[in-house]
């Protein structure tokens, strides 16, 4: 299993996580999906309920995996 060492802010700024990598991207990258998903289906104005429910897992996973 890989760690990320860092998130890079920027050019000069590298904050720590201790967050799988390969765990995390495949995560964010479902939930992207997800929304993409439900806009195709729903529209933009009928996705706010997948939007709620995927804000709510994205605050989870931040939680799980502070940055530090």
């Amino acid at each position: 299993m890989t760690y990320d060492v860092c998130i890079v802010i920027d050019s000069d700024v590298c904050m720590p996580t201790c967050a799988p990598t390969h765990l995390t991207r495949q995560q964010v990258g479902e939930l992207i999906n997800e929304v993409l998903d439900g806009l195709v289906s729903n529209g933009a104005e009928g996705n706010g309920q997948v939007e709620e429910l995927v804000r709510e897992r994205v605050r989870l996973l931040c939680q799980r995996y502070p940055i530090y």
